[in-house]
Formats: structure tokens, sequence, C-alpha cells
């Protein structure tokens, strides 16, 4: 005679075990790939284009209860495209609740007090997405020597800035300065200055 006992398990949790297996079996396939963008793309396909600090890190359910998203406070010191402004919140698929956990292949990671540059759309609920994961979201940081520079983790600068790639300087990364007027100039081709 077989036993019907079910697991002690809270209902969702062969869901969200489902689901993170569908993400990992997924994450190995092409239709996962994301292909690059230049700067000119990822300008034209963004509402907004902010520089800030991120404040808050929090994960939590969506509204279906079907999916881990993350929610990342971010106080907007500058507004380059769109008219963004004082605390934004951007929504991010994945993140950690208790003991489980949903990592997103190409989702961008962000820290706390970290410095971003960021390329957004919107998204529900007021918040803001990044619509071309990894690759919209930059790192401003100070070096030792006090200059100011910007990467992105995963997206190497010379693929965003393909014509300046001779001139590029050490380990993926860009002085601030060099970047700016390339993201201006990325704007004003895209009919947004």
């Amino acid at each position: 005679m077989q036993s019907n006992n079910r697991s002690s398990q809270p209902w969702w949790a062969a869901g969200a075990l489902f689901s993170l297996l569908l993400i990992s079996v997924a994450g190995t396939t092409p239709a996962t790939t994301i292909a690059d963008q230049s700067l000119s793309s990822l300008v034209s396909e963004s509402t907004h284009i902010v520089r800030g600090d991120v404040r808050q890190i929090q994960s939590r359910w969506n509204a279906d209860r079907t999916l881990i998203v993350t929610d990342i406070s971010l106080w907007v010191g500058e507004s380059f495209k769109g008219s963004a402004h004082g605390q934004i919140v951007i929504t991010l698929p994945g993140g950690r609740i208790d003991d489980l956990a949903l990592d997103v292949v190409g989702a961008p990671s962000f820290a706390l007090e970290e410095e971003v540059l960021v390329f957004l759309r919107p998204g529900e609920d007021d918040n803001y997405v990044v619509p071309s994961l990894y690759q919209g979201k930059f790192e401003i940081a100070e070096d030792e020597a006090g200059e100011t520079w910007i990467h992105n983790d995963h997206y190497t600068m010379d693929r965003l800035l393909p014509l300046r790639a001779s001139a590029l300087r050490l380990q993926n990364r860009m002085p601030l300065g060099d970047f700016m007027p390339e993201l201006d100039s990325a704007l004003r081709k895209g009919g947004t200055r």
C-alpha cells in the first residue's frame, strides 16, 4: 500500500523549484543570448538615463507570488534622459528570500552605496527596469589617485564604443570625463538633447 503523505513544504516550494530549474535550463540555451549593444542603441531603447547612489536593496515576491524580484532604491543625482529625480526604484528579476534564491542569467547586480549610471524604461507600479540587463548598468568609482572611472563588470567598454576601442584605457574602464561626451553625442544623435 502506498502512502499518500504530502511533504511539509509550503505550497509554493514546488513551483519555485520548477521555476529555478526552468531558468537554469533556459540560461544555457541560445534564446537567452544577449546581443551586444552600442552606446547609441542603449540610449535609443531607454526612456531614462540617470546617475545616482544605491540606497537600499530589498528582495520580495511579485504581485502574483510567482517570481522573486529585487527592488533597488536609487537616489538620482543627475538625469541625462527623461525626468527622473529624487528616489526611484529599479525592479530586477531574481533575488533571495530566506533560504530561497533565484539567480537570473544576465541580470545586473547592485551594491549598497554604489554610484551608478543606469539606462532605464518604465516597469510596473511606477518602478523602472533595465531593458538591456547587465549592459545597462555601469559603476562609477574613484581610484587612489582621485580619477573617476566608469565600468561594467560584464560588458567591455570596447564593445560599447567600438570606434574608440583603441583609445580605451586599462582594465575595461574608461575615465568618466571621456565617457560623458560620448553619452552626450549619442543623446544628440537620438534627438533627445
